[in-house]
């Protein structure tokens, strides 16, 4: 069954469509609103659903007049066979629910914001939120490396060490502890000598590593 939602934008804000991401192929959204309210999340209009806004005219009632009015023509096309549900707080949009039901419309209602779960409010936030941690991560690992490279650049300018600056760099980005860092430095170099000038040097970059 299509579903036809009509948004008070005025009454209810963006409050009201906070669940609009959750919304099926079967929903089609229509918000109202004035030029005194336009304010409208941007981001619905990129959400894979039938949502179009409708900007009236400032007038005393003007939205309330142009959302029942739509409601009519939607009436008339679509008949008693779909659902539809007025978005507002208003209690005044109850009288217009009562006089459709009593013409035969039983499926019209009002809620004061569009409906959804929690799991999918619950889902939303999970993901901004591991949205955001990821991008705190990567800009996290993209500070270290680029730390380490400036400071390689700056200490280790011989050819000994320069032809191997991507193994060393790596080995102090990828090690978890300093002893690892050892001994990978020990694998890289046999030169025991050479191993124990990097690691020296290298100290403020693996000073936070656990061990000795």
């Amino acid at each position: 069954m299509k579903t036809f939602y009509l948004i008070d934008f005025e009454n209810v804000h963006n409050d009201g469509i906070a669940n609009i991401e959750s919304m099926t192929k079967e929903e089609h959204v229509h918000i109202f609103s004035t030029p005194n309210v336009t304010n409208i999340r941007q981001d619905i209009f990129w959400l894979n659903g039938d949502i179009k806004s409708h900007l009236v005219p400032v007038r005393k009632q003007s939205l309330d007049m142009h959302l029942v009015s739509y409601l009519g023509y939607l009436l008339g096309v679509y008949g008693k066979e779909c659902s539809y549900v007025i978005i507002s707080k208003d209690k005044d949009y109850d009288n217009i629910v009562k006089f459709w039901k009593e013409e035969g419309y039983p499926n019209i209602s009002r809620k004061e914001k569009l409906p959804g779960t929690a799991s999918t409010q619950r889902k939303k936030t999970q993901t901004v939120y591991q949205t955001k941690t990821n991008v705190q991560s990567k800009s996290k690992v993209a500070k270290r490396e680029s730390q380490v490279r400036s400071f390689f650049g700056q200490h280790f300018k011989k050819k000994i060490y320069v032809d191997c600056k991507e193994d060393i760099i790596q080995i102090i980005l990828k090690s978890e502890t300093k002893q690892q860092v050892n001994n990978e430095l020990l694998k890289l170099y046999s030169d025991g000598t050479v191993v124990s000038h990097i690691y020296k040097t290298i100290q403020p970059l693996i000073s936070e590593l656990p061990g000795k």
